[in-house]
Formats: C-alpha cells, structure tokens, sequence
C-alpha cells in the first residue's frame, strides 16, 4: 500500500500515481524476489495498480 503527496505541485493527495510506482516497484520487486507486482494506493479515491 501506498499514499503520494505533492505538496509543492498544490497536489495535497493523489488518487493513483503510476509515476510514484515507477520508483517503488522496482524496489519492492528485488526485495521480495518477484518481477510483477499488485500495488494498492491508499489514498482517498485510491485504486489498484498491476506492475510489471
């Protein structure tokens, strides 16, 4: 699970960031030993993101 925040950008939370996944599933992926992903964002609207 996830939350992105861009205060600076006037983005106080977004509802899905794939740029923001761009940087965590490659992470996530070599820790955890997998090449795809199921990532769910927490935010208010949040939503399901499938990460190859």
């Amino acid at each position: 699970m996830s939350r992105t925040f861009a205060p600076k950008l006037g983005v106080a939370e977004d509802p899905v960031c794939g740029s923001g996944h761009c940087h965590l599933v490659p992470l996530w992926a070599h820790k955890l030993g997998k090449k795809d992903i199921v990532a769910y964002q927490t935010s208010k609207r949040g939503g399901t993101l499938v990460c190859t």
